[in-house]
C-alpha cells in the first residue's frame, strides 16, 4: 500500500511537473511575440514621426530654399504619413485589446485633426513664396510654425499614451514573470518530491524484491524439502500409492506399488492404469467411471474406501482396499492409496466359519438343554403326581411333612429347570413375544396373589399399588410380563426378613412412541439391600450378592438376567435402586399401547395382596 502511494505520487509530480513546465514555455512564447509585436509597432511609430519631422521641417529652412524640391517633399511626406496613420489603425484594431487601443485610436484622429491645418497653412506659404509675397509668406509661416506645435502636440499625447498601454504591458508581463517564478518553485517542489518518490519507492521497491527474492528461495526450499518429504512418504510407504491423470497414465508408482502389482516403476510410468493393474473384467466400468468424472464431476469411488478386485503383472487377480482422491491443480490427476487384503480376507473368512462353528454349538447347546429340560420335566411331572397321591392317602404327621418338604423341593427344581430353558431360548434367539390385550391390574394381581402365602409365611406385607391414570387394558405380552413381575417379587420376598414387599404401577412421565404410553413398574423391598460394587453385575447370568447367598437364600442367579433380557425384548429397560441394609426397587418402564377395556373389581386377600374377584 505504501510502495503504490509512493509510485503515484512520484508519477503524479512528473505529471504535474511536465505539465507546468509546458505552460511557462507557452507563457514565454507568448511573451516574446507579444514583445516582438510593440517592438515593430515602437519601430512603426518611429517612422510615422520622421514623416511628421519631414512635415514641419520645411518651417525652418522655407526662405533659404525656394524651389519646388522642398515642396514635393514635403506632399511626399504628408502621402506616406497618412499611409502610416491608416496602417497603424488597422493594426490597432486588429491586435490591440480594447481598453488600450481606444486611447490610441483617439491620439491617431487627433493627429489627422492637427496635420490638416498644417498642410493648409504650408500650402499657403508656398503660393506666397512663388507671388514673391515675402511679407504674406513670413505671417502664414508664423501661423504654419503655430499649427505645427499643436501637430507635434497631437503626437506627444501619441507617444504618452503609447508609453502608458507599453508600461501596463509590461507590468502584465512582470507579474506574470512572478507568477512563473511561483509556478517554476511548485515545478521545483514537485520534481523534487517526485524524485524523493521515487527514491523512497525505488528502495523499497528494492527491499520488497530482495523479501520476495528471499521468500521465493524459501519457498524453493521448502518445496525442494516437501518434494523430498513427498519421496520419502512414498518411499516409505507400506500401501501401494499410484497417481494417474485425467487421461488415465500413470505418472507416480511407489515402491509399495511395485512390491505389490509386480510392475517396475520406470516401465509404467506413463502406462494406461486399466491395462497395468485393473482386471479386464472391469476395465470398461473403469473407463466409463472416469469419463462419467471428468464430465459431471460425480463419481461413486471417490473419498471413500471399498473393496476391489486387482490383477497383479503375473495375471493374479487378489483384493484390494482402495481410497482414491483427487489432486488439486489445474489439471485434473487421481491419487489411490491401494492395500492387499489377501490376508485379512483370508482370516475375516476364518473366523466367519469359526463363528459359524459357534453358533452352531450355541444352538446345539439350547437344542440339547430345552430336550434335557423337556425330558427332565418328564419325570418331574411324575414326581409331582405321586406327591399329589401321597398327599391325599392317610399318612401320619412326619411322613405329610416329608412329603410336603420333597414337593417344595421338587418345585424349586422345576423352576431352576424353567429358568435354564427360558434363559437357553433367549440365547438362543428363540423366545417369542405375544401382543395381545391384556389387564395390568389382572396380571400384577395375579402375580401378587401366586405369592401371598410365601410373604405372609415369612410376615411380610405383599402389597399392589397402582396410580388412577394407569390403563386397564394394553397390548403386551401378559405371560412374560407376569414371568419378570414373579422373579422380581419373589427375589424381593427371598431377600427380605422383615417389613413389607410392595409392586408399584405407574404412569411414567416420558411418554413413549407415537400411540404408546409408557408404563413403570417398581418392585420395592425393605431387605438386605445391595451394594454399589455388586450392582453393576446383578444383571448378569448366574450373579449373586456374595457367596453366602447361595447357602443362605438358594437360588441360581438367574432370575434376573432373565427378567431383565425379557424386558429389553418388550422394549423396555430395566434398573436397580439400592443400598445396603436399606431395601431395594427394581424398576422396569415398558411402552404399551392402549386399548378399550371393560371395568374389572378386585378383592383384597389378608396380607394386603390385591387380585381380580
Amino acid at each position: 500500500m505504501v510502495e503504490s502511494a509512493l509510485a503515484l505520487a512520484a508519477v503524479l509530480g512528473l505529471v504535474a511537473g511536465v505539465y507546468l513546465c509546458h505552460d511557462i514555455v507557452t507563457r514565454f512564447r507568448a511573451s516574446a511575440a507579444e514583445n516582438q509585436i510593440w517592438s515593430a509597432r515602437r519601430a512603426s511609430y518611429a517612422s510615422m514621426h520622421q514623416h511628421a519631422a519631414d512635415l514641419i521641417a520645411p518651417g525652418n529652412d522655407i526662405f533659404q530654399v525656394r524651389t519646388d524640391l522642398r515642396s514635393r517633399k514635403f506632399f511626399t511626406a504628408r502621402a506616406v504619413l497618412n499611409q502610416a496613420l491608416t496602417d497603424a489603425r488597422r493594426e490597432v484594431v486588429r491586435n490591440v485589446p480594447r481598453a488600450d487601443a481606444k486611447p490610441l485610436l483617439k491620439d491617431f484622429a487627433a493627429i489627422r485633426r492637427a496635420m490638416k491645418p498644417l498642410v493648409a497653412e504650408v500650402r499657403n506659404v508656398f503660393q506666397a513664396i512663388r507671388q514673391n509675397d515675402l511679407d504674406l509668406a513670413m505671417r502664414k509661416q508664423a501661423l504654419m510654425n503655430r499649427k505645427a506645435s499643436a501637430f507635434r502636440a497631437a503626437f506627444g499625447a501619441l507617444d504618452r499614451n503609447l508609453s502608458t498601454v507599453e508600461g501596463e504591458r509590461l507590468g502584465t508581463q512582470a507579474k506574470a514573470a512572478d507568477r512563473l517564478i511561483s509556478l517554476w518553485r511548485w515545478i521545483s517542489a514537485l520534481l523534487l518530491a517526485g524524485v524523493i518518490s521515487m527514491l523512497v519507492y525505488g528502495r523499497r521497491a528494492g527491499r520488497r524484491s530482495e523479501l520476495h527474492a528471499a521468500e521465493r528461495r524459501r519457498s524453493l526450499a521448502t518445496l525442494r524439502e516437501s518434494e523430498a518429504r513427498k519421496g520419502a512418504i512414498l518411499s516409505s510407504a507400506l500401501d501401494a500409492i499410484i497417481t494417474m491423470d485425467s487421461a488415465g497414465r500413470i505418472l507416480e508408482f511407489n515402491p509399495a506399488a511395485e512390491e505389490m502389482f509386480g510392475h517396475a516403476r520406470d516401465a509404467v510410468l506413463g502406462c494406461d492404469l486399466g491395462e497395468t493393474i485393473v482386471p479386464p473384467a472391469a476395465r470398461d466400468a473403469h473407463r466409463r467411471g472416469l469419463a462419467r468424472y471428468l464430465d459431471t464431476g460425480e463419481s461413486m469411488l471417490i473419498g471413500r474406501r471399498i473393496e476391489v478386485t486387482a490383477v497383479r503383472a503375473s495375471g493374479e487377480e487378489f483384493p484390494v482396499e482402495i481410497a482414491i482422491a483427487v489432486m488439486p491443480g489445474e489439471t485434473s490427476a487421481f491419487t489411490a492409496t491401494l492395500r492387499d487384503i489377501t490376508e485379512r480376507k483370508r482370516a475375516e473368512s476364518e473366523l466367519a466359519e469359526a463363528r459359524d462353528r459357534a453358533l452352531q454349538a450355541a444352538r446345539l447347546k439350547s437344542e440339547f438343554v430345552a430336550n434335557m429340560s423337556h425330558e427332565i420335566r418328564t419325570p418331574m411331572n411324575i414326581l409331582f403326581g405321586m406327591a399329589d397321591m401321597l398327599l391325599d392317602s392317610k399318612l401320619g404327621a412326619e411322613q405329610r411333612e416329608n412329603v410336603l418338604a420333597l414337593r417344595r423341593n421338587a418345585e424349586g427344581l422345576l423352576r431352576i429347570i424353567d429358568d435354564v430353558l427360558d434363559f437357553s431360548k433367549i440365547e438362543a434367539g428363540k423366545l417369542v413375544l405375544e401382543s395381545i390385550p391384556l389387564s395390568l391390574r389382572r396380571v400384577v394381581s395375579d402375580a401378587v396373589g401366586a405369592l401371598h402365602q410365601r410373604a405372609h409365611n415369612k410376615g411380610l406385607e405383599l402389597a399392589a399399588r397402582f396410580r388412577p391414570d394407569v390403563p386397564d387394558t394394553v397390548l403386551g405380552d401378559p405371560t412374560r410380563l407376569r414371568q419378570v413381575l414373579l422373579n422380581l417379587t419373589d427375589n424381593a420376598i427371598k431377600f427380605t426378613e422383615r417389613g413389607s414387599v410392595t409392586v408399584e404401577v405407574e404412569v411414567d412421565v416420558e411418554s413413549g412412541a407415537l400411540g404408546e404410553t409408557m408404563i413403570r413398574f417398581a418392585v420395592v423391598d425393605t431387605g438386605i439391600g445391595i451394594s454399589p460394587e455388586t450392582q453393576a453385575r446383578v444383571f448378569e447370568a448366574f450373579t449373586q450378592a456374595d457367596g453366602t447367598t447361595t447357602r443362605r437364600f438358594g437360588g441360581t442367579g438367574l432370575g434376573l438376567t432373565i427378567s431383565h433380557q425379557l424386558v429389553s425384548l418388550m422394549g423396555g429397560r430395566m434398573w436397580l435402586e439400592s443400598a445396603p441394609d436399606a431395601g431395594s426397587a427394581f424398576r422396569f418402564a415398558l411402552p404399551m399401547q392402549r386399548v378399550a377395556s371393560h371395568p374389572v373389581r378386585f378383592r383384597k386377600a389378608g396380607g394386603g395382596a390385591a387380585y381380580p374377584s
